[in-house]
């Protein structure tokens, strides 16, 4: 997916007339710790940080009276979004600006929002089981695998694949959308492939890893 779809349209762009109050109120309201900065003519200039703003007692001070020690940093609407995902984490951001081929801005994505996307994609928040293949290089195929779990009415909610240092080996992660794994294992192994590892997510399972990812998200927003 493409960064124009995760954009926030909710955050405001602050302008150098902007007071350190202002700032904080919106930092506040949004838990975020930069927010954009934008010229006269809504043109992107920089990020601020709310370390910046700690510095300045003065609560009516303008936004643009104060040095700004974060690295410029942005994306163009087209990126694509785990690109978003490497500044967000590189450069330690709450947020990054998302701006067209033009320059213009556009607006922001929070580091919420991308982490939110990925544990949906990973199937994070559904319950299933996990099984672990080890098999040649040669010999994968997503789509055998896949055939094979869906005899037995199941599908593939995530995989993931990797391999060892020689590349003549892969291991094969999957996640099921069953959590009685006793017949998807049997169909695999009679069809010749090696069960590595497996395990379901009980609903207690799957709590618990909502929880810890709610709880990750908190400490982001603090």
């Amino acid at each position: 997916m493409i960064t124009q779809s995760f954009i926030n349209q909710h955050i405001k762009a602050l302008q150098p007339t902007d007071s350190i109050h202002t700032a904080l109120q919106q930092m506040n309201r949004f838990h975020l710790q930069h927010l954009p900065v934008v010229d006269q003519d809504g043109a992107y200039s920089n990020l601020i940080e709310e370390y910046d703003i700690w510095e300045h007692q003065e609560q009516h001070k303008q936004i643009g009276s104060i040095p700004i020690s974060t690295e410029l940093s942005f994306v163009t609407d087209e990126a694509p979004i785990q690109d978003v995902l490497k500044i967000l984490i590189k450069k330690r951001l709450s947020l990054v600006p998302v701006l067209d081929n033009q320059n213009n801005y556009l607006g922001v994505i929070t580091l919420e929002s991308v982490l939110d996307h990925f544990a949906q994609a990973n199937a994070l928040y559904d319950p299933g089981g996990i099984i672990v293949l080890e098999m040649p290089a040669h010999s994968y195929s997503l789509a055998e695998i896949a055939r094979a779990i869906e005899s037995n009415h199941a599908r593939i909610l995530n995989s993931h694949i990797t391999t060892t240092p020689d590349e003549s080996m892969v291991e094969v992660t999957l996640k099921v959308n069953h959590t009685d794994l006793t017949f998807i294992l049997a169909t695999l192994e009679r069809r010749g492939y090696v069960v590595k590892d497996s395990h379901s997510e009980t609903n207690d399972y799957y709590q618990e890893a909502q929880e810890n990812f709610d709880a990750f998200m908190n400490y982001l927003q603090m």
